[in-house]
């Protein structure tokens, strides 16, 4: 699931841990097999790497927003 769509999501409102894999080798199996879901970011254009720091950063603050009460 892309996390832009995941955000949308009742399970986005709820209690969740984010764990960020490296670039080359991702998450271990054993951290995959406990996952209740994946999400990935999407790479579009020249782009071929991110910043994890900066896109992390990014993301956990997208989450923060929704979790707030409206």
């Amino acid at each position: 699931m892309d996390i832009g769509a995941f955000v949308g999501t009742a399970a986005a409102r709820g209690r969740i841990a984010v764990l960020f894999g490296t670039e080359g080798h991702g998450l271990t199996p054993d951290a995959l097999a406990r996952a209740d879901i994946r999400l990935r970011i999407p790479m579009t254009g020249a782009l071929d790497s991110l910043n994890i720091r900066d896109d992390g950063r990014h993301r956990l603050h997208r989450l923060h927003e929704v979790q707030q009460p409206r």
